[in-house]
């Protein structure tokens, strides 16, 4: 995900390699050569050192030939990229395979993107939260359920035995009718 010809992916996992491979020191690629291609469209290359793009290997990296990248959009918005090499028993990646990948990838895209507007209304609601609770008016929020959430003010009120008297309004600022 990320990344660009600068600085390296801000996520990088390696599937189907022993963890003696996988685990080799070494940092994450950067968006330059072959990986850069992806950005705009997949990309399948029988072999992979003789493509013009071919920048080289780090010493450190696993032995790769066959290539297939694909890039995760969403909303024609680039959120990340995967990447397969090394087809088992094949020489090469086909166009059945490149298809199977990009239907992932847009599976990919839609829970990436998800994920990040999840991540987003948690974001919103902590800062609702925050501003709600440093407010020194008492303030009780009551959804539907029945389930409440007192500010700090509310609480100290709560601790003094003097009565407080409540201005109950509904969420389109009408206050609320008695018994109701």
């Amino acid at each position: 995900f990320g990344g660009d010809s600068e600085h390296s992916f801000d996520e990088w996992v390696f599937v189907g390699l022993p963890l003696d491979e996988a685990s080799r020191p070494g940092s994450p690629p950067r968006r330059v050569g072959l990986l850069d291609l992806v950005r705009d469209h997949s990309i399948r290359i029988a072999n992979i050192p003789n493509h013009p793009a071919f920048r080289g290997f780090p010493a450190v990296h696993p032995r790769m030939t066959s290539f297939l990248g694909v890039p995760i959009r969403r909303h024609g918005r680039a959120v990340g990229n995967l990447y397969l090499a090394n087809k088992r028993g094949r020489p090469e990646f086909t166009v059945a395979d490149e298809q199977a990948v990009e239907r992932l990838a847009a599976r990919a895209g839609t829970a990436i993107e998800t994920a990040r507007l999840y991540q987003a209304e948690r974001l919103e609601r902590a800062w609702l939260a925050a501003v709600i609770d440093q407010m020194p008016e008492g303030v009780v929020l009551t959804n539907a359920t029945g389930t409440t959430l007192e500010n700090r003010s509310m609480q100290a009120f709560a601790r003094h035995d003097t009565p407080v008297r409540y201005d109950l309004r509904l969420p389109n600022g009408l206050p609320v009718a008695q018994g109701d």
